[in-house]
């Protein structure tokens, strides 16, 4: 079995696109090249296989998370693999097979063979989603199991789905024997946390005010990340309870709100260790950490590693 093709956008410095032009073997032409950042993981989709076969079972191709630049667009009338894809943050438009979706957080859609879809971004607020591409004879079955076959739209919980999603990509981008083993069932415990539970199956009351209230808490904690440190740092700034701040976030986003802030917070750290000179001390700092050993804890229960280690690895990454 051959290695994965790795190119991890965390670890190296900034992509443009003439860079990526100039690796046409790393990167899939499929991979849209209108992203503002992203990490990504690339495995062999059939290796082995005699072209025009399709493997058994199921496997996974690639994934990753991106940030989409204002203009992003994809218009394809047909794709090669089967794909999940969930949107974290920012708005859009989405026709699946004519069907028109607004491309909202929370989001989750599916699309493959025979299935048209257009994405665009919302100039004013383009999305962030992960993406997941897959292939098999039972790559529709697993949609199915999801209650999300080919060409559909549902919100669903976002936390259990970025936790999933992120481990794909660590895992993705570890070349070993297992890696293809492990990444399947990664995206059917990803398939089972999209699956609805009983009362979700039937229908529910409207809550719109719940949900408005969830999103205005949402937009708060992405525009004061930097200066929030807790959930009750976040439940004043929001003029709620901390505890039904954390009802919200779990109903409408399938994690608690310290998780979706710590995330965000080290997701920022990272991009800044990463696209800039700083050191960890100055990024602790920009964060609010007095104690550089308290950030390097928060940093490794996010992306697995120090921030030193990370810092090393991305140098090692530019240096090559």
């Amino acid at each position: 079995m051959s290695s994965p093709t790795i190119f991890d956008l965390d670890t190296a410095p900034p992509i443009t696109t003439e860079r990526l032009l100039s690796t046409p073997h790393s990167i899939p032409g499929f991979i849209s090249k209108q992203v503002a950042e992203g990490r990504y993981f690339f495995l062999d989709a059939d290796p082995g296989q005699p072209p025009g076969k399709t493997t058994r079972g199921l496997r996974v191709v690639c994934g990753g998370y991106e940030a989409c630049e204002p203009g992003y667009v994809v218009d394809r009338k047909t794709f090669r693999y089967h794909s999940i894809e969930h949107v974290v943050r920012g708005r859009g438009r989405l026709v699946l097979d004519g069907r028109v979706h607004e491309l909202r957080p929370g989001l989750t859609y599916s699309y493959g063979p025979r299935c048209a879809h257009e994405i665009r971004a919302d100039p004013a607020d383009p999305p962030r989603k992960y993406f997941i591409d897959f292939t098999g004879r039972s790559a529709a079955a697993a949609l199915r199991d999801a209650v999300l076959p080919c060409g559909s739209a549902r919100d669903t919980p976002g936390g259990g789905f970025a936790e999933i999603a992120e481990l794909l990509i660590r895992h993705g981008a570890r070349p070993g024997p297992e890696t293809a083993r492990t990444c399947v069932a990664l995206l059917r415990a990803l398939t089972a946390i999209l699956r609805p539970v009983p009362d979700e199956t039937r229908p529910a009351a409207p809550d719109a005010h719940a949900r408005q209230t969830y999103r205005r808490c949402r937009d708060l904690l992405d525009a004061h990340f930097l200066r929030l440190m807790s959930l009750e740092e976040l439940a004043e700034l929001c003029g709620l309870a901390p505890a039904y701040v954390c009802r919200l976030f779990r109903r409408f986003e399938g994690d608690t709100p310290y998780r979706a802030l710590l995330r965000q917070r080290m997701n920022h750290a990272a991009a800044a260790l990463t696209h800039s000179d700083r050191m960890v001390k100055q990024v602790a700092h920009e964060l609010g950490y007095a104690d550089a050993y308290q950030f390097s804890r928060a940093f490794k229960r996010v992306h697995g590693v120090s921030p030193s280690a990370f810092k090393a690895r991305r140098a090692a990454g530019a240096s090559r």
